[in-house]
């Protein structure tokens, strides 16, 4: 065969700026989706991929003024605030976008937490704030999302760090809760 067969002349893509990305259409048609730390940065990212990608998706975080912009921006994204290392919290964020979406087809764990110290003066309270945050919502939702994922056959992704594969003296907390999550 020659080299370009199969190949098509215009292979689907969109041009931003320099980097043409794939286009890889709506692969999340009819999927429902959590993203939690959805306000900002990767979570905010995530969200409105998977949206843009067909999900029907719930942002959560902690910053409401975050996922207001969010909806602003993609009107079709839901949004919860609140805290996803709330064991409560995260029960009800579950179980009521169970029931408003009709199943659940995957959890993203984006929500999480730097602090920053030396670990010699890190306070025992800011290293488990970490701890809880990065990894104690992310069992917290993984738990609670489970049931509905395996009935679906979902998936699951849980964001660590580089960090989570060498320590760092100004990011104890960070470090070993990413750690802990990168090992789940």
């Amino acid at each position: 065969l020659p080299r370009d067969a199969g190949r098509t002349a215009n292979p689907p893509s969109r041009d931003r700026g320099l980097i043409a990305v794939a286009d890889h259409g709506r692969r999340f048609d009819g999927k429902s989706v959590i993203v939690t730390g959805g306000a900002s940065g990767i979570g905010r990212a995530t969200a409105l991929r998977l949206a843009e990608e067909g999900g029907r998706v719930l942002a959560v975080d902690l910053d409401a003024a975050g996922l207001a912009s969010l909806a602003a921006e993609q009107p079709g994204i839901a949004t919860r605030a609140g805290s996803v290392a709330d064991e409560a919290t995260a029960r009800a964020i579950v179980a009521d976008w169970v029931a408003e979406a009709g199943g659940l087809d995957v959890l993203v764990n984006m929500a999480g937490v730097i602090r920053s110290g030396h670990a010699a003066q890190m306070s025992y309270d800011d290293f488990m704030s970490c701890v809880m945050i990065n990894l104690g919502s992310t069992f917290l939702m993984c738990r609670e999302a489970l049931p509905h994922l395996e009935r679906t056959r979902g998936n699951i992704v849980n964001a660590a760090s580089t960090s989570s594969h060498f320590g760092h003296p100004f990011l104890t907390g960070y470090a070993a809760s990413k750690g802990a999550v990168s090992r789940w």
